[in-house]
């Protein structure tokens, strides 16, 4: 397999206090990565790095083995990798076609006829095509939220970053989102920091996080006979998910 991303020696201080610290891993192309760990871990610090949303303290990103941030330059990087965050960040003066629309034009210098094409591509995908001029004040949070996962993957980069994107909703919208991302994730690279069960098993590989470093590595498999940190976090889901159905 082509290696796509590779994390070196990652560290990111806020001030004095240490959230990431000397994080290395590698992905390669098409894999799903998950990353999961408690409250305050550093999951989303980590993503936000590998994004250049938070500048690492030390350390080195590097995509198709050459530096991110000197080597490809961080527009060029930036336009490799799209991302998904739990809070939309959706214009509320822009309906849903504009939203998708806007980073298209402006960013890739792509024509509004072939950007709203694309874009309403992107919207039937995640079933919102119907929505196309309804502002975010007009839609639920599940509608939002795909309206924001359209837009992130209609920029067709290698590399998609999924920040808990389904953490704010409702287990019915939850299923809706997961299902129209599961729809879209097909022929990318994708990193996740995710809750749900079913997308934890099928990942190709997870890395678990504690106090900003990774303490466990494996697939879900791998992990479950380690019986470490993963075993206890999945045990501990699978039953509450069962006491809530039973």
């Amino acid at each position: 397999m082509e290696k796509i991303l590779e994390i070196k020696s990652l560290v990111k201080n806020f001030g004095d206090h240490q959230v990431l610290r000397d994080i290395s891993f590698q992905v390669e192309k098409g894999e799903v990565i998950c990353i999961i760990g408690s409250s305050g871990s550093g999951k989303s610090t980590l993503l936000r790095c590998i994004n250049f949303l938070e500048q690492p303290t030390s350390g080195e990103i590097l995509y198709h083995g050459k530096n991110a941030e000197t080597e490809w330059k961080r527009t060029v990087y930036h336009s490799k990798v799209g991302m998904v965050f739990q809070s939309f960040n959706l214009f509320g003066n822009m309906n849903a076609l504009e939203n998708c629309v806007l980073g298209q034009m402006q960013v890739l210098k792509i024509n509004r006829p072939d950007a709203e094409k694309k874009a309403l591509h992107y919207l039937e995908k995640v079933g919102m095509a119907a929505y196309r001029g309804a502002r975010p004040a007009q839609l639920s949070g599940g509608q939002k939220q795909r309206v924001a996962i359209a837009r992130a993957f209609m920029k067709n980069a290698p590399i998609v970053i999924l920040d808990e994107a389904t953490s704010a909703l409702d287990n019915k919208s939850e299923a809706v989102v997961q299902q129209a991302i599961d729809n879209l994730m097909k022929d990318r690279t994708v990193l996740v920091i995710a809750h749900r069960l079913s997308t934890v098993k099928n990942a190709d590989k997870i890395f678990v996080i504690n106090n900003g470093q990774i303490v466990e590595q494996g697939n879900h498999d791998e992990l479950i006979a380690l019986n470490g940190e993963y075993a206890a976090l999945y045990n501990m889901q699978f039953k509450t998910k069962h006491q809530h159905e039973g």
